[in-house]
């Protein structure tokens, strides 16, 4: 490509600004503004939108800010989940979503996969209950899995 080409293409910027980081005076600049002079750049607003503040506020809740959830924590959520989802694939449950109960073989093996990957690297971090309770969960769809695909 040409120099002049380059040049050409750098000249021909998109400005785009987010209107909701400006105050009331930038905004209306921005729509009045005729393409003369280049705005500089959005800046934050030292007083939030009710709006904004107050959507802030429902997701701190009564309790504060949202506590960080530690990887053990969030792995159990994720077996929890996939394991819903080995059920829901088997065509033992509904789709919550859907409302309709649908077998996908392919889909309920990758979870319980996903499941047993899962257990494993947890494994050293929990109780005996909770380990016995895991083992009892991955044995359950993995037998369900084998009776439902005829293997």
């Amino acid at each position: 490509m040409p120099e002049e080409e380059k040049e050409e293409n750098r000249s021909e910027r998109i400005i785009v600004n987010d209107r909701r980081l400006l105050t009331d005076d930038e905004r209306q600049g921005i729509a009045t503004d005729t393409g003369e002079s280049e705005p500089e750049g959005p800046t934050a607003s030292p007083h939030p939108d009710t709006e904004e503040s107050e959507l802030f506020e429902k997701m701190e809740g009564e309790e504060g800010p949202a506590q960080d959830v530690d990887v053990p924590t969030l792995v159990q959520v994720f077996i929890a989940e996939l394991g819903a989802r080995s059920w829901m694939h088997l065509g033992l449950l509904q789709n919550p979503i859907t409302k309709l109960v649908v077998k996908d073989l392919p889909q309920a093996r990758l979870a319980i996969d996903c499941v047993a990957a899962l257990i494993e690297n947890l494994d050293p971090s929990l109780e005996p209950r909770e380990r016995q309770e895991y083992q009892t969960l991955l044995r359950d769809l993995r037998m369900n899995f084998v009776q439902h695909s005829g293997s």
